[in-house]
């Protein structure tokens, strides 16, 4: 037990000076000649290296700026290795197990496959070991239903860090359960801006935790900071402004930029009166850790869209309302800078936020024991990857300067060459690249000179001098040949890549594009089904995998495909068309009629005639062989036809109007008909039409029709408007007409009017 113990403690030493800080003031060296090594900066670095080597795995590198990561090396061979001769086997050595090497993984340039495999096995004993502890008092069911929450959380994390987004959705709704966290998304009127006058309605979320539960350790601020509120005796906040018109206040021991005066954006919705919603009392730590996981998967997950950030904007303002633990309200700030960094309003403060996120990795207060509390279950990022979004907000707002120093103070050459070629400062980022070079010369550093010279020898080198090892180098060079249509090798060196290290989407999604190229069908379903595993928001993979199986006439799995694409993106017309195309092809007409609208609301003014023709036929067809007329598909047909005489871009095609007057004369609405009929006759006779052969038989078709409606109507009036409209047109073609066949139709149809009307009898 003392060394699972041992190891537990130095995993956190590792994750205290890589996660939350402060830095350690004492300092000791896991190896028994610590003194030693402590005295020796040189023998220090070398320990270090030796444990960031030996905690590579599968050829993907360690972060080389890591703090102290021989205690990390220490933890996992205590954890493991040791540990494995013992005959005691604690209930939590898998728990902490599982958490060593979900850390070593987040330190790791890529995904690992083998530490995969190893993390999910010790997920699973951990889960056992859980359900294993004894439970018959009362107290001690509450403690293990917010034990198994707290795991469930944590697995869930550890799915998302390789992408498996359904197994990590699965496991927030478990620990939600395990919990007893009730919470809704909901809409209430208010606004969201000072000076809004419409007031809409606007999400909130309502969450509370389950009646009756104990305080556990880390909540003890909850109770006493709900009491206060609802006495009135909670203390105001203390604003300082500073000279950029930002407020700044501490809560939960964390200080927070509350809004710029000039921004108009309120921080929280303001609900109109008889709005407002009960009070909510503070939730508990465990809970505001799921409701942070369930942003951070609607983030990942659901459509990057104003109704997905406003969710999560919802999420954050209930987390917002009691502040109870530094890391917990830590990452619920770092929530809501990644919402306002997408808004041109907010995305100052997010930076400025964000910067204070980073800074305070150095504050003296609070303590290791509030800072560490829960930091292995909420989303928040080592002090390495935060300073990474910092560097790539200060991007968005054009610091380029400001962050490529900050990716290059990271050991980030990659991000901090990009901020240069933007800057149009190649030779700077090639002389900084190449300084580094001469201390260490890596693959790493190889591969990013091939990204800086766009040249693929640069690879080869890199991988050749990893020993086939370094996936990045082949990753990159199968790009390089994919931008230059060499698809082929591309194909190749991207399964190489992949093969090492295939948790890589983008790649998956670009070998599936190359294959298709090359018309490797298997192989490109099999790629592109791969990136919806790992990015099941991404609706280009579903709608290559749509394109592909039409291709192949498989149509059933076509139109599922592109359903799945169109849930992620409904605004794109060219997948409503690809998707109406399946439908079509199945003869799944209320799918069609659906794609139609659609499209209809997207590409203004444009409709397919020739599917509105099939429409129309198909439901004249299911309202003569069905007694009952006001069917769905049928009334949205009608709805479609109306809708499209309100479009001067369709109203322009006779076709239209002659599909139209089809539907009427099933309706039996002979009036409404012959206004069809003239509107389509109005619409044939376009300029040219009396010398054009197609035109005129156009007018000959529409003519034959119309004459038709009028005789059924029997009028004198309607009779005589046929004879003119038919001698106008025999008039104005004779000359180029007179021996057609149409034109003899048109005769023959003149001569029927004129039999048929009174004055002929």
């Amino acid at each position: 037990l003392a060394v699972m113990w041992m190891g537990a403690i130095f995993l956190n030493v590792f994750v205290a000076s890589n996660w939350t800080g402060p830095p350690m003031k004492i300092h000791f060296s896991p190896l028994p000649c610590h003194a030693e090594v402590e005295s020796s900066s040189e023998t220090a670095a070398k320990l270090n290296a030796a444990s960031q080597h030996a905690l590579e795995q599968d050829s993907e590198m360690f972060y080389d700026g890591a703090e102290k990561p021989i205690y990390l090396r220490a933890a996992i061979t205590l954890l493991f290795d040791v540990m494995s001769e013992s005959r005691v086997r604690p209930l939590s050595l898998p728990w902490w197990s599982a958490r060593a090497v979900g850390i070593q993984q987040r330190l790791l340039h890529g995904r690992s496959s083998t530490l995969h495999e190893r993390l999910f096995e010790l997920w699973k004993d951990a889960e056992d070991a859980l359900g294993s502890c004894p439970g018959d008092l009362e107290s001690s069911k509450e403690e293990l239903r917010d034990r198994f929450a707290r795991l469930h959380v944590e697995i869930a994390l550890a799915h998302s860090a390789y992408w498996n987004d359904a197994a990590s959705d699965k496991s927030i709704i478990t620990s939600q359960e395990h919990s007893g966290l009730v919470y809704e998304i909901t809409g209430k009127i208010g606004i969201r801006r000072k000076f809004q006058t419409n007031h809409i309605p606007q999400l909130v979320c309502l969450a509370n935790s389950r009646p009756g539960r104990r305080i556990q350790m880390g909540d003890e601020g909850i109770e006493e900071q709900h009491e206060e509120k609802e006495s009135g005796k909670e203390e105001e906040k203390e604003d300082k402004l500073d000279d950029d018109g930002y407020a700044r206040h501490v809560e939960a021991g964390v200080t927070v930029v509350s809004k710029n005066v000039e921004c108009d954006i309120l921080d929280e919705v303001k609900l109109d009166e008889g709005q407002e919603i009960e009070t909510q009392h503070g939730l508990s730590n465990v809970d505001q850790a799921i409701l942070l996981c369930r942003c951070a998967w609607n983030r990942r997950n659901r459509a990057k869209d104003e109704m997905n950030r406003e969710t999560q904007s919802a999420l954050v303002d209930r987390l917002m309302m009691h502040p109870t633990n530094w890391i917990v309200f830590t990452t619920c700030l770092l929530s809501r800078c990644r919402i306002e960094l997408s808004k041109s309003q907010t995305v100052d403060r997010a930076c400025l936020q964000l910067q204070v996120l980073v800074d305070q990795y150095f504050d003296e207060e609070p303590g290791e024991s509030e800072r560490m509390a829960f930091v292995y279950t909420v989303p928040y990022p080592p002090r390495w990857s935060l300073k990474k979004e910092l560097g790539e907000s200060m991007m968005k707002i054009g610091m380029l300067r400001t962050a490529a120093n900050l990716f290059q103070e990271l050991g980030l050459y990659k991000e901090m060459i990009e901020c240069y070629i933007a800057q149009d400062e190649e030779e700077e980022a090639e002389k900084i690249v190449r300084e580094q070079m001469e201390k260490k010369r890596t693959p790493y550093l190889l591969t990013v000179m091939g990204i800086l010279k766009k040249d693929p020898s640069w690879y080869e080198m890199a991988w050749e001098e990893s020993g086939h090892k370094f996936a990045m180098a082949r990753r990159w060079h199968a790009q390089y040949l994919f931008g230059k249509g060499d698809f082929k090798n591309a194909i190749v060196y991207f399964k190489e890549a992949l093969a090492i290290s295939h948790y890589y989407p983008d790649s998956w999604f670009k070998l599936g594009c190359a294959a298709m190229r090359e018309e490797e069908w298997d192989t490109a379903i099999s790629a592109f089904l791969r990136a919806v595993q790992m990015e099941p928001e991404s609706f280009e993979c579903w709608g290559n995998i749509g394109a592909i199986y039409m291709g192949q006439k498989n149509y059933e799995g076509a139109l599922h495909a592109f359903n799945e694409a169109l849930r992620l993106r409904r605004d794109n017309w060219m997948i409503w068309e690809n998707y109406r195309t399946a439908a079509i092809r199945l003869k799944r007409w209320q799918l069609v009629l659906n794609a139609t609208v659609e499209l209809l609301s997207l590409k203004e003014k444009e409709v397919d005639i020739e599917i509105l023709e099939v429409l129309v036929r198909c439901a004249i067809g299911k309202k003569q062989e069905e007694e009952e007329k006001n069917t769905s598909f049928v009334m949205g047909v009608e709805k479609l036809l109306k809708t499209c005489s309100t479009l001067g871009g369709i109203t322009d095609n006779h076709r239209y109007w002659l599909i139209y007057a089809e539907w009427l004369k099933e309706e039996g609405n002979l009036a409404h008909e012959l206004d069809c009929h003239s509107k389509a006759l109005r619409a044939s006779q376009s300029a040219g039409w009396q010398s054009d052969a197609n035109k005129f038989e156009q007018v000959v078709d529409v003519l034959s029709r119309l004459t038709d409606a009028y005789l059924r109507e029997g009028s004198s009036q309607k009779l005589f408007s046929a004879r003119s409209a038919l001698s106008s047109a025999l008039v104005k073609s004779k000359d180029a007409f007179e021996g057609h066949e149409g034109y003899q139709t048109l005769q023959s149809l003149l001569e029927r009017v004129k039999s048929s009307s009174p004055s002929s009898q």
